[in-house]
């Protein structure tokens, strides 16, 4: 029965760092998404558009980037983010996003009007970001409640 409560503490510990440190590196483009919906729109033009090629274990992933320039109160700023979504995908996902982006074109733009150097082309999240936190959330809410449950101090 001992070895049994220990496996429930490991695989209690493992869930809750994997979690936690996925939830972390999601809820604040999760959160700028959800703000973003609310910010103000402006013009801006299109600079740049590009694919970085995601570096780590996995080769093949794409991040579609659009650098673009726009004003506002008469200070001039530059940002490269399309939108607040996770956006790491196939490269051909990823060109299917820059499509009708090209340089010098005029586009409508989203900043946070407490931070204008903060913006984005995209506003919003994508119900993948949701699904996302919402299953980190959720998994954390179990793994509270199973050491709650059993007794076990922390």
């Amino acid at each position: 029965m001992k070895n049994k409560k220990g496996n429930h503490i490991y695989l209690n510990f493992c869930l809750s760092v994997v979690t936690i440190y996925n939830m972390f590196s999601v809820l604040p483009n999760f959160f700028l998404g959800i703000s973003s919906q609310f910010w103000n729109e402006t013009n801006a033009v299109v600079v740049e558009k590009t694919l970085h090629e995601v570096t780590g274990r996995k080769k093949g992933l794409y991040s579609p980037r659009i650098d673009y320039q726009y004003t506002v109160d008469g200070d001039n700023y530059t940002n490269d983010v399309l939108s607040f979504a996770y956006f790491v995908f196939g490269k051909k996902w990823a060109s299917d996003q820059i499509i009708g982006y090209e340089p010098g074109q005029e586009i409508k733009i989203y900043y946070n009007p407490s931070n204008p150097a903060r913006s984005c082309i995209q506003p919003g999240t994508d119900k993948w970001t949701v699904a996302y936190t919402s299953l980190g959330v959720l998994i954390l809410f179990f793994v509270i409640i199973s050491i709650v449950r059993r007794g076990i101090k922390l």
